[in-house]
């Protein structure tokens, strides 16, 4: 899984691989050390939600993301996928997320 910060956004991309175990496991995670330590690792994990919507929370100093099943099986498609626009959207954007195929407009 790859993750990408930028201002108010945060974008996942999953490999299909990554994506159908997921669904199967009802969640992805990872993280990056962001200093000299062992401990000084950030942490993110996508989970499927247990309730209707998107949460995003943090746990741990970490990210968490729960994702409704609806937008996590459009994930589950040929091809990288990705997921954009958690945080504060712009206008012109529907929705605080959405899912697509990597490479779609």
């Amino acid at each position: 899984m790859k993750v990408r910060l930028s201002d108010s956004m945060v974008r996942f991309r999953l490999s299909p691989d990554e994506a159908s175990d997921w669904l199967a496991t009802g969640a992805c995670s990872g993280g990056v050390r962001v200093g000299p330590r062992e401990s000084d690792r950030w942490s993110y994990r996508l989970e499927l939600a247990r309730q209707d919507g998107w949460r995003v929370t943090t746990e741990g100093g970490g990210l968490v993301v729960e994702v409704p099943m609806e937008a996590a099986k459009a994930w589950n498609v040929a091809g990288a996928a990705r997921l954009d626009a958690l945080g504060d959207p712009p206008a012109h954007r529907a929705g605080p997320a959405k899912a697509r195929r990597e490479g779609s407009g």
